[in-house]
């Protein structure tokens, strides 16, 4: 019976972690290596940055334009974030391979050397692979309905003022979509093994 349980219990554990989403996160910290010292800003990354990891891959870039810059946020640390040449373009994350099926990150809008800026609003949309698009609802991640992935993602100022640049950092993707009712069936098995043990000790007793 304890064979069988702790077999029950491996099981269990083990498909509750497949059902968990693998997040590819890039914290943009590579820009570093473009500076002397790795501390700065720079003006304009161009051509547009591709990342890749986990079988998937994309391009940040502008809109219009391939044109992005990144700065330290907030000044002075070692954590590098990328936001549009120009305030009023697109921050655009378009997937070039792979089944994308999520995205989060931290978006904010800053000035030009990273410092968060309070005024205005920050708007952010999901476009699909089947042409149809989505906003993004920021605080969580974003899943794709079942059968579709994400092809592109916009960041845009959602306003007039010249000093807020749609900014992200730490952005990740994931090809996986977790599955909470997996675990909760999982869940129920360890409950009821347990509660079979439980009965069969007290026969046993």
């Amino acid at each position: 019976m304890k064979k069988i349980l702790s077999l029950v219990s491996v099981l269990v554990v083990a498909s509750a972690l497949s059902a968990s989403a693998q997040w590819y996160v890039e914290p943009f910290n590579n820009l570093a290596a473009e500076l002397p010292g790795g501390a700065g800003f720079i003006p304009n990354s161009n051509p547009a940055l591709t990342y890749s990891g986990m079988g998937i891959s994309y391009k940040v870039s502008g809109n219009p334009g391939i044109n992005v810059f990144g700065f330290t946020q907030p000044p002075g640390n070692t954590d590098w974030a990328v936001a549009t040449a120009d305030p009023f373009d697109t921050l655009k994350v378009q997937v070039l391979g792979g089944m994308v099926v999520g995205i989060k990150g931290d978006f904010s809008l800053t000035d030009s050397a990273g410092r968060p800026v309070m005024q205005g609003a920050l708007g952010a949309t999901v476009k699909l692979s089947d042409s149809t698009t989505a906003p993004f609802m920021f605080g969580s991640p974003y899943y794709a309905p079942a059968g579709l992935t994400v092809s592109e993602f916009w960041l845009n100022q959602l306003g007039a003022d010249p000093n807020a640049f749609p900014t992200m950092d730490n952005f990740g993707v994931t090809s996986v979509v977790p599955e909470p009712g997996v675990i909760l069936t999982n869940a129920l098995v360890v409950v009821g093994a347990l509660g079979g043990a439980w009965a069969y000790r007290r026969r046993k007793a």
